[in-house]
Order: C-alpha cells, then sequence, then structure tokens
C-alpha cells in the first residue's frame, strides 16, 4: 500500500491508482482502517467494486491497465516493484510519441502533444494539413491527429468539472492552471479553458473552494506524525464552519470514522 501511494504521488497526473477492497469488509471499516494508517488524502480512489478481476485469491493483489484499456501486468505486486514501474514509465513515454506510421511532417505537432502543449500541437497539425494539398493520406493523418488533440484537452476540462462537483477544488484549480498554459495562444481553446475557470472561481463557487482548502490543508497535517486523533477537534470545527460544503461533509464522515 504505501508503494502504490509513493507511485502516486510521484506520478502525479500520469497514473491513476485505484484500491480496490476484496475481502467483504463493510466500506466504513475499510475507510476507518485507512484513516487509522494515513492513507487517506491522496490522489489515489477507493472502492469496493471491481474495474478488473485479479488473478489468483492470494492478496496483495494487482493488475496494471494501460492507456489503451489493455491489462500489462498482473500478480503480487512485492514480488514485481520492477517490472510495474518499468511499465508504467514506458506508458509514459509511448503517451508522448507519435502512433506508428505517423507521417514525418506531423512528427513536430505530436512532439509538442507530447509535452502537453495543446495549442502548439494543434497550430502545427493544422499547418501540415492546410499544405496537403492532394496529399489523401497526409491530410487525413493530420486531421486524426487534430481530433486526438483536442479530444485530450477537453477530457482534461471534463476532468476539472468532475473535481469541481466532487469539491475537490484544489485539485481541480492545479490542473485548470496548467491547462491554461497548455492552450496559450489558441483562441478558441483559452475561450474553452475560459469558461470553465469562470464557472470554478464564481462567487456562487466561493464556499466550497474555501472548504476544500482548509480540508486539504488539515488531510496533510493528518498525514503527518503523531497520532491522528488529536485532530478530531479541527474536523469537527471545519464542518461547522462550513456547513453545507462537500468538504464539510467530507470532515464530519472523518470524524465519525475516528470515533468507530
Amino acid at each position: 500500500m504505501p508503494a502504490s501511494l509513493k507511485l502516486q504521488e510521484e506520478m502525479g497526473e500520469n497514473l491513476q491508482v485505484v484500491f480496490v477492497e476484496a475481502q467483504g469488509t463493510t466500506r466504513d471499516k475499510t475507510e476507518a482502517f485507512a484513516l487509522q494508517r494515513k492513507w487517506l488524502g491522496t490522489r489515489a480512489m477507493w472502492t469496493d467494486e471491481r474495474p478488473v478481476s485479479s488473478p489468483g485469491n492470494g492478496l496483495p493483489a494487482f493488475v496494471l491497465i494501460g492507456a489503451d484499456g489493455k491489462i500489462l501486468l498482473q500478480g503480487n505486486p512485492l514480488a514485481m516493484k520492477g517490472q510495474i514501474e518499468d511499465a508504467i514509465a514506458e506508458q509514459i513515454d509511448l503517451a508522448k510519441q507519435a502512433p506508428e506510421g505517423t507521417p514525418s511532417k506531423l512528427k513536430k505537432a505530436w512532439s509538442e502533444f507530447g509535452k502537453g502543449n495543446y495549442a502548439k500541437a494543434l497550430a502545427e497539425a493544422e499547418k501540415v494539413r492546410a499544405a496537403a494539398e492532394e496529399d489523401a493520406e497526409l491530410t487525413e493523418a493530420a486531421a486524426s491527429a487534430l481530433d486526438t488533440f483536442r479530444a485530450r484537452m477537453l477530457g482534461q476540462l471534463a476532468r476539472v468539472d468532475k473535481m469541481m462537483t466532487s469539491g475537490d477544488f484544489v485539485y481541480a484549480e492545479e490542473l485548470l492552471a496548467e491547462l491554461q498554459k497548455s492552450v496559450r495562444g489558441h483562441d478558441e481553446l483559452e475561450a474553452e479553458v475560459g469558461e470553465v475557470q469562470q464557472r470554478l472561481g464564481s462567487e456562487e463557487n466561493a464556499g466550497e473552494r474555501e472548504a476544500a482548502a482548509a480540508l486539504f490543508k488539515l488531510e496533510q497535517k493528518m498525514a503527518g506524525k503523531g497520532k491522528i486523533e488529536k485532530h478530531a477537534s479541527a474536523l469537527a470545527k471545519l464542518a461547522e464552519d462550513h456547513a453545507g460544503t462537500k468538504a464539510a461533509a467530507r470532515a464530519s464522515r472523518l470524524l465519525t470514522l475516528l470515533e468507530m
């Protein structure tokens, strides 16, 4: 568990760790157990619904899924640490590369895309498509690249929306700041990102933003040294001061888990 959390912290947006309860323990007991061991308050997700089946009946067990949705590795993570890290690094590298068979004239566009520079990637691909003239294959490849680049950016914006909906404004602001840099210079994309930024920073969401920031700071303290129970009064105060927000509901939930 600690090794997986460390990977999540190191890889950030390049990896999503999902912990699955597989022994029939209730949600309350599972979350309380994780809270006591200071495993909560990270980007990692927790569920009791298996996305895929893990091999055998032994624990711990893992399944590593690639960017294309296919299973890359599975087994006991304790015996495969090096393989797991190598496979993740390879997937990250592959995500930055142009697909096999990409025309050389589009390599620069894919290179910018791999760096997260959506505006430059789109501009380069559009330039290639405009100059393709009667080259149907190059035109199609450029159009496909443009669709891919735009879909990735819109997917990231959708993630920001989802984070806001769940009250996770700290990570939403972090991701949106990265997107703002990546679309700089592209009027259409800047407008779309700006629309989301306007909603995120709206007066309507001010209370949720403030509560989320307060909870994030408290969770960082809870992950530090000392007994986690010492933060009970701070959780209660946060829940009272920010009543009605998603962060307050989460603080109340954590307080209940502490008392189990």
